[in-house]
């Protein structure tokens, strides 16, 4: 599937941009860097007791890297519960599938309560009403 059709919002990007990836490179390698440092200046002190490995914000960073494309996902899905708007999903320019939200049905007190009360019968609401039609033939 190629697109999704949402002309009236800005398309959300999904993924991991270049410029994250290269901060978290970036920040992997100082802490590649500082890690000797903790390991030969700092390990008599206390410092040194509690300084954390290169490997564990490695696994940091990657799971960061597999969740935030997940959450991408439910983004546009939040976007048409809260706006109602449907849209389009096409293939090649062709419309495949349609995704619009549920529209809840109303309560009765939704729909006659703003008559309810004000209503007058006059007569027998039950009783037959074969007198004022007459014969059907």
């Amino acid at each position: 599937l190629d697109q999704v059709d949402a002309s009236k919002k800005p398309a959300a990007r999904a993924g991991i941009s270049g410029r994250a990836m290269l901060v978290g490179a970036v920040l992997c390698s100082v802490i590649a860097v500082g890690l000797p440092y903790g390991e030969f200046v700092l390990n008599g002190t206390q410092l040194g007791l509690n300084s954390s490995t290169p490997a564990a914000f490695f696994l940091l960073f990657v799971l960061v890297a597999l969740v935030q494309p997940l959450l991408g996902l439910v983004r546009p899905i939040r976007d048409i519960e809260e706006t109602g708007e449907e849209w389009v999903v096409t293939d090649h320019n062709r419309p495949v599938l349609r995704i619009q939200p549920i529209e809840q049905k109303k309560t009765v007190e939704e729909v006659f309560g703003a008559i309810q009360g004000k209503v007058i019968y006059r007569e027998d609401i039950n009783a037959p009403t074969i007198d004022e039609w007459g014969t059907l033939s």
